[in-house]
């Protein structure tokens, strides 16, 4: 994962954490208004999104 990309990630987390925002929309202006690039934030909530699946997902079994 690229640093830009990791540090998204981490801005997004502590948005929603911290400040409580519930809404992706909010947390992806958030990011942009920061100066993080369209690009990497929707790269961060693509990994977010699989960590929170993964997380969610029954075992595996092999």
């Amino acid at each position: 994962m690229d640093a830009t990309v990791f540090d998204a990630v981490r801005f997004l987390v502590n948005q929603a954490r911290l400040k409580g925002t519930g809404s992706l929309a909010a947390l992806r202006s958030d990011a942009i208004a920061a100066g993080f690039v369209s690009d990497d934030v929707e790269s961060a909530i693509a990994v977010w999104a699989g960590y929170e699946r993964g997380k969610c997902a029954p075992p595996v079994n092999d």
